[in-house]
């Protein structure tokens, strides 16, 4: 595991969206947490964007992040040195698919995850693939989904306490339709060894972005759901066996793809750069091709 973080632009947001000057210490403790707390494999979310939000219990602080295996990063590399050769990226688009296609099937992937800015609290704190990916999902089921898409894409995925520990959210959550601006989000904690059953937690969170801890005893009665790690030495699993999560993140190719097609279809500032138009132009070109050899 390999941690990325946008410092100087994460303190400003968190000065400028939390009239919060402890900007260093704030970040500091959920790089602190994440580092000594997240296994090597561990992903904060199945969502297909691999965007997650870490939340800073005693500050309220909304952090965005985003997971990645680091390899294809060459592909990008090599595309950018020829942006202005385009004869030659169409030359050599079959092997630069070939490469990303052996890069998809690595399981020796390091996992990064890039903790990006600090989001604001309330309407504006979604992720905005989140929010059409859940939508899309909505638009194709053939039953009506009343959960609303912000709601979705606003829950923190992971909360560092007060005491620099790392609790992650699991698939359990209850809410309540006809009010739908609290509900309870369900935490275990993670260490280096996986995730501790012993220790679980209820947090609240609410429209606002607001985020506390709720008091409530939860049992944990079987020793056999307590406490899982991965099995170690003769009886290990073979390393190229990956979990279902890590198999479903994307390689640095595809990130880039992500946020120049993000870029392209939602600009707020500024449009693409001429030479970013290209680069993303190649990077859809190996991803069209490998799916049509992967998915045939």
């Amino acid at each position: 595991m390999r941690l990325e973080v946008n410092e100087d632009h994460i303190k400003c947001r968190i000065i400028e969206r939390y009239s919060n000057l402890e900007a260093d210490k704030i970040l500091e403790r959920i790089k602190d947490a994440i580092e000594k707390n997240v296994s090597d494999d561990w992903c904060f979310t199945e969502s297909p964007s691999a965007r997650f939000f870490i939340a800073d219990e005693e500050s309220g602080v909304k952090i965005l992040g985003l997971t990645y295996r680091d390899i294809n990063g060459d592909i990008v590399q090599e595309i950018q040195k020829n942006i202005r050769n385009t004869e030659y990226i169409f030359e050599n688009i079959e092997r630069l698919t070939d490469r990303y296609i052996e890069g998809l099937k690595s399981p020796n992937a390091k996992i990064v995850h890039n903790l990006r800015t600090a989001y604001p609290k309330g309407e504006q704190g979604t992720i905005g693939e989140e929010k059409q990916v859940f939508l899309t999902i909505k638009e194709r089921l053939a039953h009506t989904i009343a959960i609303q898409a912000r709601k979705i894409a606003a829950r923190p995925n992971a909360i560092v306490s007060k005491d620099r520990e790392i609790w992650v959210r699991q698939h359990l959550n209850w809410l309540d339709l006809s009010d739908p601006n609290e509900e309870y989000l369900f935490f275990e904690k993670l260490t280096k060894s996986g995730i501790d059953r012993r220790f679980r937690r209820i947090y609240s969170y609410d429209v606002k972005g607001n985020i506390k801890k709720i008091e409530v005893d939860i049992d944990c009665t079987i020793d056999k759901l307590c406490n899982i790690s991965i099995p170690k030495g003769d009886l290990s699993i073979l390393e190229r066996y990956r979990t279902e999560n890590y198999w479903t993140l994307p390689t640095y190719l595809d990130r880039r793809f992500i946020d120049l097609d993000f870029a392209e279809r939602y600009p707020k500032e500024e449009p693409l750069s001429p030479e970013e138009v290209i680069e993303l132009f190649f990077l859809k070109k190996i991803m069209e091709r490998a799916r049509g050899r992967l998915y045939r």
